[in-house]
């Protein structure tokens, strides 16, 4: 046998509704239907089992109540045991109440004060017996019958405000004189699905073709690259010069077919009057710029003294993406040291074709 051990008396709010033995009443879920705010079920504090639904008690019957279907473990901190109270509560009372009438003190029947669990706003196994109600008068209501709330509310102002939300009840049939009673066992809520459903949707949709643009080379604003003043190595005698390629451009407007580009650089060797400097000695770094057009990647730089003309500039891939790509090139001159002093011009062609 399992007696129970009940340290504190604890409330909350709980609902509940059923069939009560020959009449029909509300069904309980989760905020119950009949209104409350958590179920309510009765328990039999010698074993901490569920009293049996239809079962009949009679106006003596010791019952608790739990919100707990199984009932209660014998432990405070038992899983869903307690009648959980807002933080505003200053008191907790069981009660029988007309129907309609739960949230309404004045026009209870019958009450009792319960307690918190110490330290909280929550209560654990309120007594529920109908001849514990001793506030009001429950003699009325075994004299006189009928059907009833009997559940737990929170309360404020001194007991005479019963807070919003914080009630909790099951329904109950009192028989008049004897004050026997049977009472409603909720039903388990079960969440209903969500809302679902699904329609197929014909869709059609006329493309317009696109149409390739044109590959373009936009040369530099100057058609000469002059170089700057000469620097005489001390040790190796050499003449430097360096100089910058304006920028120019690749357009590339093949949207469609997008198939990549290749800049060719070519170089002839320098010359003055009757003298000659080959063209090894220009040396090259291309650069990209700028450029929208993706996939752009320069050549092989060219190393004055050993430059190997024609070369790759720079090229793009066949990629989704096309556009304005602007490049650039840093050039250096070096003069071999047996090399005749004057000015010397060459042409650099830059040659741009499609993959």
């Amino acid at each position: 046998m399992m007696k129970i051990n009940k340290l504190v008396y604890v409330g909350l709010v709980g609902a509940l509704a059923a069939t009560i033995v020959g009449a029909t009443l509300t069904g309980a879920s989760a905020t119950e239907t009949n209104g409350g705010n958590q179920p309510v079920y009765l328990v039999n504090p010698d074993t901490g089992s569920v009293k049996t639904a239809g079962s009949t008690l009679n106006f003596a019957t010791s019952v608790v109540a739990s919100p707990n279907p199984a009932g209660t473990s014998n432990s405070v901190t038992g899983t869903n045991e307690l009648f959980i109270g807002p933080s505003d509560a200053t008191g907790v009372f069981t009660f029988v109440a007309p129907l309609g009438s739960e949230n309404t003190k004045s026009s209870w029947s019958a009450y009792n004060q319960t307690g918190f669990v110490s330290g909280t706003k929550n209560t654990w196994l309120p007594s529920m017996s109908l001849n514990a109600q001793i506030g009001g008068n429950i003699t009325g209501v075994k004299n006189a019958g009928g059907d009833y709330s009997l559940g737990i509310a929170f309360t404020k102002d001194a007991g005479v405000t019963i807070i919003a939300g914080y009630t909790s009840f099951t329904q109950i049939r009192v028989t008049a004189s004897t004050g026997d009673w049977t009472f409603v066992t909720p039903t388990p809520y079960v969440a209903p699905a969500p809302p679902s459903g699904s329609f197929n949707q014909g869709m059609s949709v006329t493309t317009a073709q696109a149409v390739d643009g044109a590959l373009n080379l936009v040369s530099p604003s100057s058609a000469t690259t002059t170089f700057g003043t000469a620097v005489l190595n001390s040790v190796t005698k050499l003449s430097t010069s360096t100089a910058t390629l304006g920028n120019f451009s690749v357009q590339d407007d093949r949207i469609v077919s997008h198939p990549g580009w290749t800049l060719t650089s070519t170089v002839a060797d320098f010359v003055s009057g009757s003298n000659t400097i080959s063209k090894a000695q220009l040396g090259m770094v291309p650069k990209v710029v700028t450029g929208n057009g993706a996939g752009a990647v320069v050549g092989t730089t060219q190393v004055a003294g050993s430059a190997t003309y024609p070369s790759t500039f720079a090229s793009a891939v066949n990629y989704a993406t096309v556009g304005t790509t602007v490049l650039g090139a840093d050039l250096t001159f070096v003069a071999p040291a047996s090399a005749a002093v004057g000015t010397y011009t060459s042409t650099l062609t830059i040659t741009l074709a499609s993959r």
